[in-house]
């Protein structure tokens, strides 16, 4: 083949590699970087005419000092380097992912030919990242709402049971402590007869945001029925359940209610039972049947009060 048509087809490679939509950069065997395109100096963070020449390591320090290209996150520039270099040298072929501060997104492929030369190629995944990212949130959006109780914004009974199980799992494996309180609003049919279900809501609202304010971050209040609530307390014995069943219980009943634009006002109370989980259980079922009959005990003994069932 004449020198003539070597000139012509580099020249043409050149043209190709100008022109394709993915970061393209050849690099010698000490990564000092003999050829790239423009969407490759970009992902470099500067213009391909200084960028030719240049090692990959001065290159990438640059963009990192100045967070521009290419996105490193690292604390240490020097230790993640060392890592980049520990694979380059280990494998003549690897893919990664990686983003840079300007917000592309690129499928990177990185490979070694025969003749030491080194080849890094960025396929643009920018729009595909969108569509994952947004796909991820729709999935995220869709399980929370399948989660969560529409009126109040809490948990509801299907998320109660799900977390239930894996709390209950956690306590049987490392023999942690896992408490439960039941809660109903004493006489919450009147409220809903007396002022109207709009009322009532206003109320389950009212209630659930007051009660959050007497949990701790590990604490789950879900509501399981229409004025039954519970509350999941890991590493939590019975007796500080019952402490904090009595908070809540002390809370709620000094609070009054704003329910119309008057400034109307109206309280509740509540009933409350307490049990923890305990060797033998096999699943939530058997706490609530105890949280139950202490729920239970706590109305018959004229509401308003918790009751502890072990």
């Amino acid at each position: 083949m004449s020198l003539e048509v070597d000139n012509l087809l580099l020249e043409s490679l050149k043209e190709v590699m100008d022109l394709t939509p993915n970061a393209l950069g050849f690099f010698d065997r000490d990564y000092r970087l003999l050829y790239c395109n423009d969407i490759m100096a970009s992902v470099l963070g500067k213009p391909k005419e200084q960028a030719i020449g240049q090692l990959q390591k001065d290159l990438l320090r640059e963009a990192y000092n100045h967070s521009i290209g290419i996105k490193i996150d690292a604390d240490n520039f020097d230790t993640w380097f060392d890592e980049v270099e520990k694979t380059q040298r280990s494998v003549e072929y690897n893919q990664f992912e990686t983003d840079t501060n300007e917000g592309q997104y690129y499928n990177v492929t990185r490979m070694t030919l025969s003749n030491g030369m080194n080849v890094i190629v960025g396929a643009n995944i920018t729009e595909l990242k969108k569509i994952q990212l947004t796909l991820t949130q729709a999935i995220t959006d869709i399980e929370q709402l399948a989660n969560t109780d529409e009126l109040t914004g809490i948990y509801n009974r299907r998320y109660f049971i799900e977390l239930s199980e894996k709390e209950i799992g956690r306590a049987k494996r490392y023999a942690h402590p896992l408490s439960l309180i039941v809660i109903d609003i004493d006489f919450f049919k009147a409220v809903n007869d007396s002022y109207g279900h709009h009322v009532g809501d206003t109320v389950l609202s009212y209630f659930c945001k007051q009660c959050n304010e007497q949990l701790r971050d590990s604490d789950t209040l879900c509501r399981v029925g229409g004025e039954e609530f519970a509350i999941l307390l890991p590493h939590t014995q019975v007796n500080h359940a019952g402490d904090i069943a009595e908070r809540i219980r002390l809370c709620i009943k000094a609070c009054e209610i704003p329910y119309d634009d008057s400034g109307s006002t109206l309280s509740i109370t509540l009933s409350l039972g307490v049990t923890q989980y305990k060797e033998g259980d096999i699943n939530i079922s058997d706490l609530l049947i105890r949280g139950d009959k202490a729920l239970y005990q706590a109305k018959d003994s004229g509401r308003d009060q918790y009751v502890v069932q072990l």
